[in-house]
């Protein structure tokens, strides 16, 4: 398979994983919980005005174009909405947001891409700095 079309998904699973996979779009899909998306191949992603936990994305070294845009995200820190600061690594939305890796929600796998669209509400936990 080389493209995956993903709309008004209930998404509960823990990983999405092709290695042949090039297009992945995903529109107002629930994420139940974090889970990962590992497409080395992948050439274009989209994950537009889903809710819930961000997934982590591995590293993807082909990606082109990139545009993320949640929505009611649960990765937001309460003491940041506030003005305040928070550096706790094991609270739930300042620390790894419970995956092992401890070092990336989004960011790590969406590095590389030539175009790059990141949205999200003020406060958002993206990735956090061991």
């Amino acid at each position: 398979m080389e493209a995956l079309w993903m709309k008004f998904c209930y998404i509960d699973g823990e990983k999405i994983s092709s290695q042949s996979l090039k297009e992945l779009t995903m529109i107002d899909c629930i994420f139940f919980r974090q889970f990962r998306i590992s497409a080395p191949s992948l050439v274009r992603l989209e994950i537009t005005d889903c809710v819930g936990k961000a997934p982590v994305l591995e590293i993807m070294p082909s990606l082109v174009k990139a545009f993320i845009r949640f929505r009611d995200s649960r990765d937001i820190c309460g003491k940041e909405e506030f003005g305040g600061s928070c550096t706790n690594a094991s609270c739930d939305n300042c620390g790894a947001n419970g995956v092992d890796s401890g070092d990336c929600v989004l960011l790590k796998g969406i590095s590389m891409a030539k175009s790059l669209e990141l949205v999200a509400e003020p406060g958002a936990y993206m990735y956090s700095v061991n």
